[in-house]
C-alpha cells in the first residue's frame, strides 16, 4: 500500500454492483460524435446535505484550543470555534490535503502533489466572514503526508523522501537526504524532529535539515507520529504501535488489533508509568489506559463510537476528538476520573448507501442500503421513513411512482409500495426473487427489471407479474420514453419495448456495462462503465459519445440548459448537447450513484449517505411567501457568508429589505421583511454581502 492509500471502506455486505466493475471489459465503439463548438458548463455552487456538517474524508484535525481545524478531500478545509459550526474554506487546490500543524502565528496544511496552504490565526480569528488559505508553492509532484512544526520551522515530509522546510509556511526549501523512501508523518518534541514511513522507517534529526536513520524495530509501515508528553509514539500497519524517548531507540507497544493504524492522540504521565493513549484506524477506535486496551466502538459500551475508519485524532486534556472517512467526527469524554469514555457523533445523516433518487409529486425519494427509504420537500431536510421489517436488511435500488402510488424495488424481488409516502406496505409473495433495480412507470402501469433478465409489472402496483425474459443478463436500468420502453444491463445489454409485452435487443457493440437509462429533453441517454455513454433519438439508432473519462458513469441529468452526468470517484461531467463533455469541479471525491434535478438545483447522492445539491449561483431563492404585510425569503447560499436581500419596484433604485447570514451548516436561511408594495409589484434579489 502506497502512502496516499488510506482505505474508505463502510462496514457492510459486499458491494456487487461495484465489485463487477472492475471486471467489466473496456467497451470499444465504431462510432463516436464529436461536437464542433465546446462550450464552458456555469459553475455550481455545491452544498452538503448528508452528512453534516461535510462528508469530505478528515485526513488530519488540530486545535490549539480556541480553533479547530480539519483538512481533507479536493482541498476541503473546514475550521470551528465552538465545535459545533464549521466554517468551508478555500486552499487554493483541488488536491487532497493530509496533513495539519499550528505554528505560533500560522495554520500550515499540506498534501497530494506538493499542495500546501496556510492562514495567520489572528485573521482567522478576528474575521467574521470565511477567509481564504492562501496557497503555497512548492514546486514538487510529492505527496506530502505530514507536517510539524516549532517555535521556528516548519517541516513537511513526502513520497520519495521528501523533505521540505519553511520558516513561515509560505516560502519552502526542498532539503536532499541520502534516502527516498516514502515518508508519512513527522513530529517535534524536545528539540528533536523525527519522520516515519513505510517498511518501518524511522528518522531524527535536530534541525529538522540533516536527517539520520533509525532503527524503529518493525518493517510494518508507520502512518503516523506524534510527541506525546515525553516521548515520540509512531502507529502503523497491522496494529503496530511504536515509541521512543528521542528517536533513536524505539520499544513496541502491543495494541492488541491488527487493523492498520492511522491516528493518535492522548497523554503520557510519571515517565510513562500512566498512558492514556488513543489509537484509530481502519474500523477501529481503541483506548489504552491503565495498562488496558479497550474497544471503544464495542456494542457492550453504554456510549460506543461508530464502527468506521479513523484518520486523525487530537487530544486536549478533557476531550478526544477524532475523525474519518466521509466527515466522521467524534469526540470522546468521561463523567469521572474512573468513568469510560462516552463517545457522540457531532455528524448527522443517515450512513447507509443511496443507489436512486426519484421525484414523486413535489416529493424527492432517496433509496439504499438496509432498507433505507428517506423522503424531502426541498432537497434539505430528508426524513426517514418507516419501512416494514422484513425489507430492512434489504438493499433497495430503484424508486418510481405517481402521487396516488409510489413503488420502490430492491434486492431479492423486494417491492415496496406506499398510496402517500408515508405508511409502506410489502409485495408478499414477490412476483420473482431476482434483484429488482430498474424501475419505472409508463401511463398507469409500473415496469420493474433486474437479475437474470427478470421484468415484472403491474396496472397498479399492488399485483405484479412476471413477463417473459428476452435476455438472462441482469438488468439495472430501465425507463419509459415516447419511442417506448428501453432496458439496459450488464455485458452491453439494451432492449426496446413499444408496450411492455415484446422486447426487441439491440447489439451495441460494447461489452461494458449499461448501468442507467434516462430519457431527458428530446433523446435517451446511457450511461455506464468505463466512461460509456450513448445517445438516440429514438431508442433504435444509438451513437456513442467520446466522455474522455474511464471512470464508472452512474446517472445522467438535465439541469438549467445543460446535461449533467454522475459517477465514480466524484466524477461529474457536463454537456450541453450530450456530446462534447467537460469536466466539472465537485467538493467531493465520492463515488456518486444518482442525481436528479429540481428547478432550483440539482440533487446527486452516493456511497455512505452522500447527498449534495448544486445551484447556478452562490446564493439562491429557493422559497418565497407572503402573509399579510411580510414576505418571508428562503435563501441557499454558501455557510457563513452574510447576504442582502434588496427590493425594487420598477429594476432602478434597490432598497435593502433584510439581512442575514447562513449560520445554518446546509447553507439555508429563512428571513422575512416588511412588504413595502403589494404584489406583483415588487421584484427582490438577494447577493452575498462583500
Amino acid at each position: 500500500m502506497t502512502p496516499r492509500q488510506m482505505p474508505h471502506r463502510q462496514p457492510g455486505t459486499l458491494r456487487w454492483i461495484l465489485a463487477l466493475a472492475i471486471l467489466t471489459p473496456a467497451f470499444a465503439s465504431l462510432r463516436v460524435a464529436r461536437s464542433q463548438t465546446p462550450v464552458t458548463p456555469p459553475a455550481l455552487s455545491w452544498l452538503w446535505v448528508s452528512p453534516l456538517p461535510h462528508g469530505n474524508n478528515i485526513y488530519d484535525l488540530g486545535s490549539d484550543g480556541a480553533v479547530s481545524v480539519q483538512a481533507g478531500d479536493r482541498g476541503r478545509i473546514y475550521t470551528s470555534f465552538d465545535g459545533e459550526f464549521w466554517r468551508p474554506h478555500a486552499s487554493g487546490t483541488t488536491n487532497a490535503l493530509r496533513a495539519v500543524t499550528f505554528t505560533p502565528q500560522r495554520i500550515v496544511i499540506v498534501g497530494e502533489e506538493g499542495a500546501a496552504a496556510w492562514v495567520d490565526r489572528t485573521d482567522l480569528a478576528n474575521s467574521l466572514q470565511p477567509i481564504d488559505f492562501t496557497p503555497a508553492t512548492l514546486g514538487t509532484s510529492d505527496w506530502l503526508e505530514g507536517v510539524a512544526s516549532s517555535d521556528s520551522l516548519v517541516v513537511a515530509v513526502g513520497d520519495n523522501g521528501a523533505v521540505h522546510t519553511s520558516p513561515d509556511g509560505a516560502s519552502w526549501t526542498r532539503r536532499p537526504q541520502p534516502f527516498a523512501t516514502w515518508l508519512r508523518g513527522v513530529a517535534h518534541g524536545n528539540g528533536t524532529w523525527v519522520a516515519v514511513g513505510e517498511d518501518g522507517f524511522a528518522a531524527s534529526s535536530s534541525d529538522g535539515i540533516q536527517w539520520q536513520m533509525r532503527n524503529s524495530g518493525t518493517a510494518e509501515d508507520l502512518n503516523r507520529v506524534a510527541w506525546i508528553d515525553d516521548r515520540f509514539v509512531a502507529v502503523g500497519d497491522n496494529g503496530r504501535i511504536q515509541h521512543s524517548t528521542r528517536g533513536i531507540t524505539w520499544s513496541a507497544l502491543d495494541s492488541g488489533t491488527t487493523n492498520d493504524l492511522y491516528a493518535l492522540a492522548g497523554n503520557i504521565t510519571l515517565a510513562g508509568t500512566r498512558w492514556t493513549l488513543l489509537v484509530g484506524g481502519d474500523l477501529t477506535l481503541r483506548l489504552f489506559e491503565h495498562g488496558l486496551w479497550s474497544d471503544e466502538t464495542s456494542s457492550a459500551r453504554s456510549q460506543p463510537a461508530p464502527v468506521w475508519s479513523y484518520y486523525g485524532a487530537a487530544w486536549d486534556g478533557i476531550f478526544f476528538t477524532v475523525g474519518g472517512a466521509t466527515g466522521m467526527f467524534v469526540e470522546g469524554l468521561k463523567e469521572s476520573a474512573i468513568s469510560p469514555f462516552s463517545w457522540f457523533n457531532r455528524t448527522q445523516g443517515v450512513r447507509h448507501w443511496i443507489w436512486d433518487l426519484a421525484q414523486i409529486g413535489d416529493v424527492l425519494v432517496a433509496v439504499g442500503d438496509r432498507g433505507t427509504l428517506e423522503t424531502s420537500t426541498d432537497a434539505v431536510h430528508w426524513e426517514l421513513e418507516l419501512v416494514p421489517s422484513a425489507a430492512t436488511n434489504q438493499v433497495l435500488l430503484g424508486a418510481t411512482g405517481n402521487p396516488d402510488r409510489w413503488v420502490v424495488v430492491g434486492t431479492q424481488g423486494t417491492i415496496l409500495t406506499s398510496p402517500n409516502g408515508v405508511a409502506w406496505s410489502l409485495v408478499t409473495p414477490p412476483p420473482v426473487t431476482n434483484d429488482l433495480q430498474g424501475v419505472t412507470l409508463r401511463g398507469e402501469e409500473f415496469f420493474a427489471c433486474g437479475g437474470a433478465g427478470a421484468i415484472v409489472s403491474s396496472p397498479d402496483g399492488l399485483e405484479w407479474r412476471l413477463r417473459a425474459r428476452p435476455t438472462t443478463a441482469l438488468l439495472s436500468g430501465l425507463v419509459s420514453g415516447p419511442n417506448g420502453l428501453v432496458g439496459v444491463g450488464e455485458s452491453g445489454t439494451l432492449l426496446t419495448s413499444p408496450d411492455g409485452d415484446q422486447w426487441d435487443l439491440h447489439p451495441l457493440n460494447t461489452t461494458a456495462w449499461l448501468y442507467r437509462v434516462r430519457y431527458l429533453r428530446d433523446r435517451y441517454v446511457v450511461v455506464g462503465a468505463n466512461g460509456t455513454l450513448a445517445t438516440s433519438p429514438d431508442a433504435r439508432i444509438w451513437t456513442f459519445q467520446s466522455t474522455g473519462t474511464t471512470a464508472w458513469l452512474n446517472d445522467v441529468t438535465w439541469f438549467n440548459g445543460w446535461f449533467y452526468v454522475f459517477g465514480g470517484q466524484g466524477t461529474v461531467l457536463a454537456s450541453p448537447d450530450t456530446v462534447a463533455w467537460q469536466r466539472v469541479p465537485i467538493i467531493t471525491q465520492k463515488s456518486l450513484y444518482a442525481a436528479l434535478a429540481t428547478p432550483a438545483q440539482l440533487v446527486v447522492a452516493g456511497i455512505e449517505g452522500l447527498i449534495l445539491r448544486g445551484q447556478s449561483a452562490p446564493i439562491a431563492f429557493l422559497g418565497y411567501q407572503r402573509n399579510h404585510s411580510t414576505n418571508t425569503f428562503l435563501l441557499s447560499g454558501v455557510p457563513a457568508w452574510p447576504f442582502t436581500v434588496e427590493g425594487t419596484a420598477a429594476f432602478a433604485d434597490w432598497t435593502p429589505h433584510a439581512a442575514g447570514r447562513f449560520i445554518d451548516p446546509t447553507g439555508l436561511a429563512y428571513v422575512a421583511a416588511e412588504a413595502t408594495n403589494p404584489p406583483p409589484r415588487e421584484l427582490y434579489r438577494s447577493r452575498l454581502t462583500p
